[in-house]
């Protein structure tokens, strides 16, 4: 499913704003807040940054979920201007901002482990480190060895796989 389709139901964003509130007190809440994002289609690499291949739309959803999970203090740091802030008032909002990114990481491991779990077979494992290869490679650029010949070898190799 492609990451522009998808949109945080309320139910999903209830479950990642429920997880933040009770943070250090339920792991129950991230992994109904894992399943609930699954359940959309959202994958990990969806949440990564937008030069990783991620989905800025689907992040900026996610971050704002995690906001309504914090606090009323720290929700207004968040909107007022840094310039206008002491240098209290500043660290504040550079540790709410942090946090925000702390609770996305913990999101997108939460799927990955899923996601890694759901891949039982050796083949599969194989199958999921070439197309990483593959993307990474696409990445690259002024290299001395021809990427394209490598891709494409690695797509076949990929493809001659027995298919599960």
């Amino acid at each position: 499913m492609n990451a522009k389709q998808i949109t945080l139901s309320n139910t999903a964003a209830a479950a990642i704003s429920d997880a933040v509130k009770a943070d250090g007190q339920s792991d129950n809440k991230w992994a109904k807040t894992r399943d609930e994002l699954i359940g959309l289609g959202v994958t990990a690499s969806m949440l990564e940054t937008e030069s990783n291949g991620g989905s800025v739309d689907l992040v900026t959803q996610v971050k704002a979920a995690i906001v309504m999970g914090f606090t009323k203090a720290e929700i207004a740091v968040l909107n007022k201007e840094t310039k206008t802030l002491d240098d209290s008032g500043k660290l504040f909002k550079r540790e709410t901002q942090q946090k925000i990114g702390s609770k996305l990481a913990r999101v997108r491991k939460l799927i990955s482990e899923k996601e890694e779990k759901a891949e039982t077979s050796e083949i599969q494992r194989i199958q999921k480190l070439l197309a990483d290869a593959v993307t990474k490679l696409e990445k690259l650029e002024g290299t001395d060895f021809d990427i394209l010949h490598v891709i494409k070898t690695i797509k076949a190799a990929k493809g001659a796989m027995p298919a599960l």
